[in-house]
């Protein structure tokens, strides 16, 4: 169970508009806000260079994942199509 100090800041990465490039920042885990309907992709980047995406994830849920990259919606393989996501660290 996460403590109270799991989490002690955050980083928007984007507004409901989806990430358009490849935001670099690192964090231990990603909340996805939206789409208010449905669900969306997040694509990753993590620390030992590997790339993945996370598929069919709905709004409000809390990825609990470390990276240091979050990819765009124009990315060719692993693109985000989620809105509303914050990187915590």
């Amino acid at each position: 169970m996460a403590g109270k100090d799991q989490y002690r800041f955050a980083t928007t990465i984007s507004s409901a508009a989806g990430p358009t490039g490849e935001v670099s920042v690192m964090g231990q885990a990603i909340y996805v806000g939206g789409p208010a309907s449905g669900t969306g992709s997040v694509g990753v980047g993590l620390a030992d260079g590997s790339d993945h995406v996370f598929k069919n994830v709905p709004a409000g849920t809390l990825l609990p994942v470390a990276h240091n990259q979050i990819h765009g919606a124009t990315h060719a393989t692993y693109p985000t199509t989620a809105k509303d996501i914050i990187s915590l660290h």
